[in-house]
């Protein structure tokens, strides 16, 4: 027995050892031309522009009862796009992360500096900067994560090589919010000589203490420490070839229940918008214990109401009954494509749709531009404030497990979306994986020293 014991140790070490090498085969031989190559389109001629496909089969209207419904369009990891196909796919990605990234990368982290009881101006002055910010780490740092590169000298690559797109995480929100909180409430509790009193609330005749430059302070330790928290996720990566980190550090049923909760919240997030917005949403129950009287949502334009109102479940419907039409009677293009169709068309509704306020009957519309308006026509990193880095030793290792959750996160979406993208062969999914798990770390690092909370993999 004890030698037959011996032999299935020697067989285990054996199948570790092939699986590690084929793992650094795989990750040695990164997509020809890391991927740049499928770029390589000639846009300004037709088969650049509309390709060759058949768009008279692909932009037909398709009637369930009439005939077989063909599914929409598979593409292919590796297939050129002409560009008109390209962009209406990437725009459909685009529309449905930019609100999370708004409301994740720097939203709801200045709002916490924006109220009466708690004001940091030099911090809500910036909310639609912080914005800015997220937009564009995200947009950049999705280019280092599907551009799979080749790490010369080494086993490893950076990058996922897939529709792998960066997003900030929301795991790392609460705790943001919670150190810009506590840093100026602290700082009003203990007579720091930057609160100043009797100083006027944003544009209003109010007047309320103004503790300016104390909730950046505490967003630059907030980024700090997250920055060296995502170290962790690097050590991750340069490991993840290694069996057990791969089956006991993130075994599939963790990963797995790490994706499923992902798409939970997605659900409890997507519920908060349908009712007015996450914030109004977040703060219902306290608001009506606090004073007595529904939270009111002001997400939407001129339009103000409490959250769940008719007026905004309408609007929401008309995007998921619009999403629903194009899936029964859709053409294959339209189906491959519907997030961004209903996504417009709820735009279109809200646009056209006005509220008469009963009070005051006057008549309210559900977009404004006020925001544009006041908004620089350029912006760019660090150009309107700069955010010094620093380090909350106490804040570390919530953040440290922050880093965990997000890395759990990535290897699942990693894994599904190579199984979408039909990549079946087990090694070059896990060299894929190590790969996004190792841009997650250092796009999240790149992100918080470019003002943006970490990034991490949106499937």
């Amino acid at each position: 027995a004890f030698c037959q014991r011996i032999c299935i140790i020697m067989a285990d070490l054996e199948v570790a050892e092939n699986t590690e090498k084929k793992i650094a085969i795989a990750s040695s031989g990164a997509d020809a031309k890391n991927g740049c190559d499928v770029c390589a389109i000639k846009c300004w001629t037709k088969e650049g522009f509309i390709g060759s496909y058949d768009w008279r089969f692909l932009c037909t209207p398709q009637v369930p009862c009439l005939k077989a419904v063909d599914p929409p369009m598979y593409l292919a990891k590796d297939e050129k796009l002409p560009l008109a196909l390209s962009l209406s796919f990437g725009l459909q990605h685009m529309l449905a992360m930019c609100v999370g990234i708004a409301t994740s990368g720097g939203m709801l982290h200045a709002n916490e500096a924006c109220w009466t009881f708690r004001y940091d101006s030099e911090l809500c002055d910036r909310q639609s900067f912080l914005v800015s910010c997220s937009w564009l780490a995200s947009g950049l740092l999705t280019i280092i994560q599907v551009f799979r590169l080749r790490i010369v000298g080494t086993p490893y690559s950076i990058g996922t090589g897939l529709v792998s797109v960066m997003g900030t995480s929301f795991t790392f929100l609460p705790m943001g919010q919670a150190m810009i909180t506590n840093y100026i409430e602290d700082a009003k509790a203990t007579g720091d000589p930057r609160c100043l009193p009797n100083m006027p609330y944003k544009d209003t005749d109010t007047l309320v203490t103004d503790c300016q430059g104390v909730g950046v302070e505490a967003y630059g330790k907030f980024l700090g420490t997250a920055a060296v928290a995502s170290l962790f996720e690097i050590l991750i990566a340069l490991t993840f070839n290694k069996k057990f980190v791969r089956e006991k550090m993130f075994p599939p049923v963790v990963v797995g229940m790490a994706v499923l909760m992902i798409g939970g919240a997605l659900i409890s997030g997507g519920m908060k918008y349908f009712g007015g917005g996450v914030f109004c949403a977040q703060n219902m129950l306290s608001r009506s214990a606090s004073f007595g009287g529904p939270q009111i949502c002001n997400e939407s334009g001129e339009v103000m109401l409490a959250f769940g109102a008719g007026q905004y479940w309408g609007l929401g419907l008309s995007v998921v009954l619009m999403g629903i039409l194009i899936q029964m009677l859709g053409s294959p293009y339209l189906k491959s494509t519907f997030l961004f169709w209903s996504m417009m068309f709820g735009c279109l509704v809200s646009a056209i749709a006005t509220y008469k306020d009963p009070a005051t009957g006057e008549t309210l519309g559900y977009w404004t531009d006020t925001r544009i308006s006041n908004a620089p026509v350029f912006t760019f990193f660090w150009s309107e404030i700069q955010f010094t880095p620093g380090f909350a030793i106490e804040y570390f290792l919530p953040l440290l497990i922050c880093s965990f959750i997000t890395t759990a996160e990535t290897i699942g979406d990693v894994k599904m979306t190579a199984k979408f993208s039909k990549v079946t062969d087990e090694a070059e999914i896990v060299a894929r994986q190590q790969g996004g798990v190792l841009a997650d770390g250092v796009n999240s690092i790149i992100a918080c020293l470019c003002g943006s909370p970490p990034n991490t993999t949106f499937s």
